[in-house]
């Protein structure tokens, strides 16, 4: 059957190199509107690594005096420490929360801005570091989870980390530690000790980075340490809790002050990730990419199928002659099918050779991946070159051979049922 299909295509080359041409640009174009959506759609279903759904960001300012409701007294040092711990005792205590972290806004997960760190050891690693408040259970409310062999969550809430001492990922640890326990490892000429590993996260959905150091500092308190107007709260809903509700309950705001502070705004982190990724452009790039894609798939459904499809009626005479020799409708069917995976099949190697080319001096999709931050991407498929060229390589030739061989079976299997007398004749 497949030396057959081969005979027949040669037979018919001058038709079939104008199939060939087309359908190499149809494998480039493929290339070119498949690749990047794929990546996209990858991190964007990629596991955050904690429990984002329930989680809650209270928003808290300062009165400052030319606002209305400042009180100066309240303005002292000692007595905005005092109110800002009576805030924070205040978010813990209302009914729906299981639990409360203190969080400077730049920290704050699905907020812009990091702070990354360079760590030798032995190679550049980009990290990004993540500083939270000790003992107000950082990891727990965030629903982070320890790894085998690293102090449990309750144990990294309430250990005093003295300065260098930090909390990494797991894929941090592996790049630094393969096949090690990383817990009690010095890095940085020994200037940072690893105290606990905790899974992968993504802090920052925007970003694909896995790679974060935590540690503990003491100065995350009022924000008039650090001159800043605001600081957050993030507390974990109980379960059951709609946080969407939540956060629109207008009397949590009102309720929530003490002396110059005041709540600002109540708000879900993972609608806060939405906003993020909107602002950063990635929410209008997927819109695009992915209505790009619907198009390229349907212009090819149409076009690609509707030339095969007119292709395969014209040889109905073809069918006829088969049959009078006693071919079998089936074997009719196989013997087109093999044709077009054939010439399928060479013409998305010479567009992916073809684009290769370009690859090769360009790079893949996962450039795209960098567009807004600068840490060092995840190790996965789409940052290894090899892999990334046969996955994205494979979804071009399964989309494209599926509309090949559906543009030919079925006129094929019409033809094969012509009645070999009638099929001559019309010819």
């Amino acid at each position: 059957m497949f030396r057959l299909a081969v005979k027949n295509l040669w037979a018919r080359r001058h038709n079939n190199v104008w199939l060939f041409a087309e359908l190499v640009m149809v494998v480039i174009i493929g290339w070119i509107v498949i690749d990047p959506v794929v990546v996209r759609l990858y991190d964007a279903t990629r596991s955050y690594g904690y429990d984002r759904d329930r989680l809650v960001e209270m928003e808290f300012a300062v009165y400052g005096p030319e606002v209305f409701g400042y009180r100066p007294e309240n303005a002292d040092s000692l007595v905005m420490e005092r109110d800002y711990y009576a805030l924070y005792g205040k978010v813990k205590e209302i009914p729906e929360v299981e639990s409360a972290t203190v969080a400077i806004t730049y920290y704050t997960p699905e907020k812009p801005g990091t702070n990354i760190r360079n760590v030798i050891e032995p190679d550049t690693t980009k990290a990004i570091e993540i500083s939270y408040a000790p003992g107000t259970s950082y990891f727990s409310t965030l629903g982070i989870r320890s790894v085998p062999g690293s102090p449990s969550v309750k144990e990294l809430d309430d250990m005093p980390l003295a300065s260098g001492d930090i909390i990494v990922t797991r894929e941090f640890a592996g790049r630094l530690f393969p096949g090690e326990n990383a817990v009690g490892k010095k890095i940085c000429d020994g200037t940072m000790t690893i105290r606990g590993v905790v899974e992968d996260v993504r802090l920052k959905g925007y970003m694909n980075t896995r790679l974060y150091i935590f540690y503990s500092n003491e100065y995350v308190k009022p924000p008039y340490i650090y001159g800043w107007d605001r600081f957050s709260v993030v507390a974990r809903l109980k379960d059951g809790v709609d946080a969407g509700a939540f956060a629109s309950d207008k009397g949590i705001v009102r309720e929530l002050k003490a002396g110059n502070f005041y709540c600002r705004s109540v708000s879900t982190v993972a609608g806060n990730g939405r906003k993020l990724e909107k602002m950063q452009g990635l929410t209008n790039s997927v819109t695009v990419g992915t209505s790009l894609l619907v198009f390229f798939l349907l212009s090819l459904a149409l076009v690609v199928t509707g030339i095969f499809w007119l292709q395969t009626r014209r040889r109905s005479r073809e069918a006829g002659i088969l049959k009078s020799f006693g071919a079998r409708p089936a074997c009719i069917v196989r013997s087109m099918l093999w044709e077009g995976c054939i010439i399928t099949v060479l013409a998305w190697a010479t567009g992916c050779m073809l684009y290769l080319q370009y690859a090769m001096n360009n790079g893949l999709a996962d450039k795209e991946r960098l567009a807004f931050s600068t840490e060092v991407l995840p190790r996965d498929w789409a940052t290894d070159f090899t892999i990334h060229f046969i996955v994205i390589s494979s979804i071009v030739l399964v989309l494209v051979l599926a509309v090949v061989l559906a543009g030919i079976y079925i006129p094929a299997r019409r033809i094969s049922h012509v009645n070999p007398v009638d099929a001559l004749r019309d010819e």
